[in-house]
């Protein structure tokens, strides 16, 4: 009997792209607390430990601008198996490694897999809906992507009892436990999921072409500005995201063992972003949602930098102008990203790569800047998220005023 696939936009088919699109924050996540145990394992240095998540980030970041393409010429689904294969073969690769130097190398093809998820899911949901649909779904794909480092940590410290009970390297059994998470995506992407490009959708790949069309998509403002929106809101997540354990820790003196409650509150926020934005996009135009959103970001960033430079504001006014802030980011990212990939159906995969490659850019950027300039208090990362906030404050401003032009006109 064949296998039935799942409807688009039912609550599975929302389940499964939204589990494709947080495979990467899974193994990123998942890997931290074995970390320390590598350079145990292979005699390696702290600096060449650190090197096994950069060389996971660098394989994901320089597929990017190539996956959606190459989707867009031989159809979602094969890119997408292609790439979890070689994902669950890095993973097995790397639960099998005997020298740092290999694990480094296997991360980097395991990033290259993991990225088609994140990407292609984004294609997927464009190839299948438009305008506020389009918006709606694009918001609980992300609601269940957040659930992912929400949980990572959580799997990884049970890994770590396992490793302990089983007898084996920590690390190894969490390279195996995402060799079998790969196992899984194969065969429920083979099942469930049907191929949304048709073949008479398709376009011819060309190297030259696909230049062309990025610099089409980087310099239409339609694309462009929702574009800004979304690298900033990244920048503004991962400038947290960087320095929280260091403020939460040495600035604010809380227990280390009470971080990840903190980390797990902040997705929470989040996900209650991206459910208010699937609510709210019913019967409305996605850019007045954005407009919500960027407003909301905006007021949580700013009220965070007040209680950091005006006064002590202390740990309860850092969290509450973080969690504040994160609900707008959960708002305003699915909102800028439908409206970015609108203009673009006949090449939802290309839009979907120079999106996923605006957001690492601004993550890394964020994430760099931030540890620089750190300097012991709250002030640096409030004073990076209050900036990123009002950005994408005035380019979703311009967004939803530029299309109140469009309609009065």
């Amino acid at each position: 009997r064949a296998a039935v696939t799942y409807p688009a936009g039912s609550r599975r088919f929302i389940a499964l792209v939204g589990a494709l699109t947080g495979l990467t924050a899974l193994s990123i996540d998942i890997s931290l607390p074995a970390l320390p145990l590598i350079g145990d394992a292979l005699h390696a240095t702290a600096a060449q430990t650190q090197l096994t998540l950069s060389a996971f980030l660098m394989g994901y970041a320089a597929s990017q601008l190539v996956i959606g393409p190459l989707s867009d010429s031989l159809g979602r689904k094969r890119v997408l198996l292609a790439s979890l294969v070689l994902f669950t073969l890095a993973g097995l690769a790397c639960t099998l490694a005997t020298s740092i130097e290999a694990l480094i190398v296997f991360r980097v093809l395991q990033g290259i897999g993991a990225s088609a998820g994140t990407i292609l899911g984004r294609a997927i949901v464009r190839d299948s809906y438009e305008g506020a649909e389009a918006a709606r779904v694009l918001a609980l794909v992300t609601l269940v992507m957040f659930i992912a480092p929400m949980i990572a940590p959580l799997i990884g410290t049970v890994l770590l009892h396992v490793s302990s009970f089983l007898q084996e390297d920590a690390w190894r059994v969490t390279m195996g436990f995402l060799t079998l998470t790969g196992v899984v995506c194969i065969g429920m992407t083979v099942a469930r999921l049907a191929e949304s490009l048709p073949a008479d959708k398709r376009r011819p790949l060309s190297a030259m072409a696909v230049t062309r069309a990025y610099g089409r998509f980087f310099a239409t403002r339609a694309s462009l500005l929702p574009a800004i929106v979304v690298c900033a809101a990244f920048a503004c997540q991962f400038a947290y995201i960087g320095s929280s354990s260091f403020v939460m820790t040495q600035v604010f003196a809380q227990d280390p063992k009470l971080y990840p409650l903190f980390f797990g509150a902040n997705a929470l926020m989040l996900m209650a972003g991206s459910r208010g934005a699937a609510h709210l996009v019913r019967g409305r135009d996605p850019r007045q949602v954005l407009g919500i959103g960027a407003a909301v970001m905006a007021l949580g960033a700013t009220l965070l930098l007040l209680g950091a430079v005006v006064r002590d504001g202390g740990t309860t006014g850092y969290v509450a102008g973080v969690a504040v802030t994160f609900v707008g980011i959960g708002m305003t990212i699915p909102s800028a990203l439908a409206v970015a990939m609108e203009p673009w159906k006949a090449a939802a995969g290309l839009a979907a790569s120079a999106l996923g490659a605006a957001q690492m850019g601004g993550g890394a950027l964020a994430s760099a800047v931030t540890g620089a300039v750190y300097d012991g208090t709250a002030r640096p990362v409030a004073m990076v998220m209050a900036g990123t906030g009002a950005l994408v404050l005035g380019a979703s401003l311009l967004l939803v005023s530029e299309r109140v032009l469009q309609r009065d006109g």
